[in-house]
């Protein structure tokens, strides 16, 4: 399944936004994940520890337009959240082929 840009999942919400269709999205891998910046579906986030502060510090309010909660966030103290990143930054090779 291509990944898809930003344009064609607005065309797409009217159809995707039911609960049938939740998890029908293409997930990328973790492999070499420190060479893909910027992160998000919106190219919103440079790092990836800015990508875990922001599941870190998600609003629990925030819901789905059918009102399912989106997310609970991280409870990750700062360290917890450094070693997060360099896990995830040891799933990357030395060097790309």
């Amino acid at each position: 399944m291509p990944m898809c840009t930003e344009g064609e999942i607005r065309k797409t919400l009217s159809v995707t936004l039911g609960q049938i269709n939740f998890g029908q999205w293409r997930t990328p891998s973790l492999r070499n994940l420190k060479y893909t910046a910027p992160y998000m579906h919106d190219g919103s986030l440079a790092t990836l520890r800015e990508v875990v502060d922001a599941y870190a510090d998600i609003d629990p309010e925030r819901i789905h337009n059918d009102g399912e909660a989106i997310i609970r966030p991280l409870s990750l103290d700062d360290r917890a959240r450094e070693d997060l990143v360099a896990f995830l930054q040891s799933l990357s090779a030395t060097t790309l082929p």
